[in-house]
């Protein structure tokens, strides 16, 4: 009889996968002893258990705190943005150093958002000296033409362009230069964060804060023709000329702190994709509210106060008299009826004639009192003292018409 050899069934993709990554990793583990000339197995990884070959250990996971808007950064961050100046540590010798200039420039710098957008040439050793003393000076951009636009409410005619707006290697040179100075900024606080800065580092931090304010402001200046620009393209007729100016200025303001210029790409072609996003949203915003508010406010169709205004000082005028009338007894009223309205309306003592009341042995109490109450006190029954108020308020009244109204 003949024996027939079956062939071992192949093997599927997975597990010629799952053997070859055995394999490897026997080959990998397999070393030859140089003392014992026997073979050993040596950990190709700290951690690594013996019945779990394949199990590497888990790489370090960075924490993230999620804030406001769904963006996540790390706790050091999400620290320096909910700190305020009261809340920045500062020697005592920084404290009673720091000019009031220098006091506002790190108040800046605490409220300023505490990011950049990052470019490999920071990491340089001579980054600093690059950027700020080697650079060529950029020249202020001529905003001259800027305010005779807004007070004409966009009649007149800006300048051009390519006049306003600065050159490829003055913007990308501006845009690095206000990253780093934010950058050593950020990198500043963070040192800083769970110890008290001093005076060095206070200072430092203001210049740098200072300095960004002053390239941010640089590149706003030269861009403000892209806001009218972008505002005459949208043709919005029926909006508040001033509403879209503001609107279009903080998108542009926001922008340039979003921009990452290291991409290669000119900042003009970024800032008018998020003026034109700002003023759409801002368009749909007004009109939903005009919906809901047809007509704006006119003072001209304004109900008037002024018969309310009348009501409430004669009323007022009312009172003084009705105390008057009280305090001097001008109603006429007996020494029972004063006592019975001093407890009924808890008037002070010194609404009746002091003399009555010290004859009749008794002060006006401090707190409503029943018609029960007063009875008791007065030794009469309820009825009595409720015919008794009654006179006493025609009393009041009828004089009240006489010597006021």
């Amino acid at each position: 009889m003949t024996a027939t050899l079956t062939p071992p069934p192949p093997l599927s993709r997975t597990s010629r996968a799952s053997a070859s990554r055995t394999s490897a990793l026997g080959i990998a583990q397999r070393g030859r002893s140089r003392k014992t000339g026997t073979s050993a197995l040596k950990p190709i990884a700290p951690g690594l258990k013996a019945e779990s070959p394949l199990t590497l250990p888990d790489a370090p996971e960075k924490k993230t705190v999620v804030i406001a808007g769904g963006k996540r950064v790390t706790p050091t961050i999400a620290r320096l943005m909910a700190q305020s100046y009261d809340e920045l540590r500062l020697t005592p010798a920084a404290r009673k150093r720091l000019s009031p200039a220098q006091i506002d420039n790190l108040k800046i710098a605490v409220a300023d958002a505490p990011e950049w957008m990052h470019d490999e040439s920071f990491e340089l050793p001579d980054a600093r000296k690059r950027l700020f003393e080697d650079a060529p000076p950029v020249p202020q951009p001529d905003t001259s033409w800027y305010v005779p636009v807004i007070e004409r409410l966009g009649d007149a005619t800006p300048m051009k362009l390519s006049a306003t707006l600065l050159t490829k290697e003055q913007e990308k040179l501006v845009f690095l230069q206000f990253n780093y100075c934010r950058m050593r900024a950020v990198r500043i606080r963070k040192r800083f964060v769970d110890k008290p800065m001093t005076i060095k580092a206070a200072v430092a931090l203001g210049d740098w804060t200072h300095k960004a304010a002053g390239y941010r402001s640089l590149i706003a200046d030269a861009n403000l023709a892209l806001v009218l620009a972008m505002i005459k393209r949208m043709g919005l007729v029926t909006m508040d000329f001033h509403d879209l100016i503001s609107e279009g200025n903080l998108a542009l303001l926001r922008a340039i702190d979003k921009f990452n210029v290291s991409k290669g790409f000119k900042f003009s072609t970024y800032a008018c994709r998020a003026i034109i996003k700002a003023l759409s949203r801002h368009t749909t915003k007004a009109h939903r509210r005009k919906q809901v508010f047809p007509v704006e406010f006119d003072p001209d169709f304004e109900r008037s106060n002024h018969a309310h205004d009348q009501h409430e000082a004669k009323a007022t005028a009312c009172v003084e008299e009705l105390r008057r009338i009280i305090r001097d007894n001008a109603a006429e009223l007996t020494t029972l009826e004063q006592q019975v309205i001093a407890h009924r309306f808890a008037l002070a003592p010194q609404s009746f004639d002091v003399t009555t009341l010290a004859q009749a042995g008794e002060e006006a109490s401090t707190k409503r009192l029943t018609l029960n109450q007063v009875g008791s006190l007065v030794g009469l029954t309820k009825e009595r003292v409720r015919q008794i108020q009654n006179k006493a308020m025609t009393k009041l009244r009828d004089a009240l018409d006489v010597q006021f109204l």
